[in-house]
């Protein structure tokens, strides 16, 4: 399973979200890679521009077999803060590999 550690609040003014962009900008590596990975992922999401219900989902493969070691699906709720930007207001259901 994953892990990560939080950056940020979520709770962001546009400007906010802007300026955070900017400094997120700081944190992309592109260098060579020191090793094979073992892994690969792959994410997509899906809205309709007249409705605030957004679909995500997120599925991490074993890079040799293809094999799926994990997935997540997410239906959430969002609204438009800024053009180009979405504050997700709540997720309403969250399904991983063999559960729903």
């Amino acid at each position: 399973m994953a892990h990560f550690q939080p950056l940020h609040d979520w709770n962001l003014s546009p400007t906010e979200a802007v300026a955070l962009q900017q400094q997120l900008r700081s944190h992309i590596r592109i260098e060579p890679l020191t090793k094979t990975p073992q892994t690969i992922a792959g994410c997509d999401i899906s809205f309709n521009k007249f409705e605030e219900t957004v679909y995500a989902g997120i599925v991490v493969l074993n890079i040799e077999t293809l094999e799926t070691i994990e997935e997540v699906g997410v239906v959430s709720t969002a609204s438009r803060t800024f053009r180009g930007c979405c504050r997700f207001a709540r997720f309403h259901h969250c399904s991983k590999r063999g559960q729903s």
